[in-house]
Parts: C-alpha cells; sequence; structure tokens
C-alpha cells in the first residue's frame, strides 16, 4: 500500500539536501566609505516555507535580516530574482568593515562567508573658510534685582569667546 506520509517526508527531505549557494561569486567585497557594497548570495533550491534566511555581522549579537526585514536603515535586500539575497549596505562607513554570513536555516544550517573591506576616511563635513559668517556676539546683559523688586539693568564687560 502507498504510505503517504513516508512519502512526503521523503520528497521533504530531498528538497532540504537540495538547497545550495550559488558558488560563483566574489566574496570579499571592497569599497570606500559612503558609497554602496553588494555581498551576493544566491540560494538555489529552498522552499521558502519551512526555511528562513538571515544575515548576520561576525560579533554582532542580533541579525542584519530575518527574510526580508533588515533592522537597519542602510542595510537591505533588494531580491532582484527569486534566488537573490543579496545584501546591500548603503553609505557604508569604516565600522562596516568585517565577516558577513548569509545563512540558509532549515533542518540544517548553511552559511556563506563574506569579508567586507571598507576604506578610505569618513568625508570632512566642516564648512570652507569662504563660507563662514564670522559675526561678533551681543554682550551679556545682566538683570540684578533689590530687595524691593525693582530691576536694575547693567551691560557686563565681560565679552563671550
Amino acid at each position: 500500500m502507498f504510505d503517504v506520509v513516508n512519502s512526503k517526508q521523503s520528497a521533504n527531505a530531498e528538497k532540504k539536501t537540495n538547497t545550495y549557494f550559488f558558488a560563483d561569486v566574489e566574496t570579499t567585497i571592497h569599497t570606500n566609505v559612503g558609497e554602496k557594497a553588494e555581498l551576493p548570495c544566491l540560494v538555489y533550491g529552498i522552499d521558502l516555507s519551512s526555511t528562513v534566511i538571515s544575515w548576520w555581522k561576525a560579533g554582532d549579537f542580533q541579525e542584519i535580516s530575518l527574510g526580508l526585514e533588515a533592522r537597519q536603515h542602510r542595510f537591505f535586500l533588494p531580491r532582484r530574482f527569486y534566488e537573490d539575497w543579496t545584501l546591500v549596505i548603503e553609505n557604508t562607513e569604516n565600522k562596516d568593515t568585517g565577516f558577513y554570513a548569509c545563512q540558509i536555516n532549515s533542518d540544517k544550517l548553511l552559511e556563506k562567508i563574506f569579508y567586507l573591506n571598507v576604506t578610505g576616511k569618513v568625508p570632512d563635513t566642516t564648512a570652507d573658510a569662504e563660507f563662514l559668517k564670522d559675526e561678533e556676539l551681543p554682550k551679556p546683559t545682566v538683570r540684578e534685582y533689590d530687595f524691593a523688586g525693582d530691576q536694575n539693568e547693567a551691560r557686563s564687560s565681560a565679552r563671550l569667546a
């Protein structure tokens, strides 16, 4: 007699064991501060009803993304096609340098490790000297009150720096 339960379990086991990463992608990514970085994670043979894809950065205690939801505004997954789980980091910072893992969480854990190297100085945000406006600050007013409640004004001779 045909056993439906065993047939389904066998089909599910077959799907899970056929899950794999596309191997021919660059795993060391170089970018400059302020630019966009893309860590290309392509996953094949997944059943999203029983599998979760997540991104982690080494040393962090919380995932960067769980499914399609990213926890930080500079991080997102564009999902250009079904197998695409590429992590995009906009406006990269020096602190983004490090190891990242694209994880397949199903009956077993599979990881593809990437290294992101962000180089360059943080852009200088100070204004050019020609655009600075130099104005003297007004001298502070000192108000003194006598015990009768009358107000006396006196100008301070102190200058603010």
